[in-house]
């Protein structure tokens, strides 16, 4: 029993150490907070959504470069 019980925890901490990612699904104006950062979803339209991300400024946040890509700072609306 003993051996089955540490094969199975070996076997969780193997499967928690492959799945490093969350998918979480939520509706504009609500939020997800990651340590110190903070995830609004402003709005969504399509396959296109505004994300607003409240992080202290020694987090590196990466967009995507391509054509169409999001901006940042301030508003851009139209």
């Amino acid at each position: 029993m003993i051996a089955w019980l540490a094969a199975r925890l070996r076997a969780i901490r193997t499967t928690a150490a492959a799945m490093p990612k969350l998918t979480a699904d939520i509706k504009p104006s609500q939020t997800i907070t990651i340590g110190d950062t903070t995830v609004r979803l402003e709005r969504k339209s399509g396959q296109i959504a505004r994300l607003v991300i409240d992080a202290p400024e020694q987090v590196r946040i990466t967009l995507p470069r391509q054509a169409g890509s999001a901006k940042t700072g301030g508003r851009h609306d139209a």
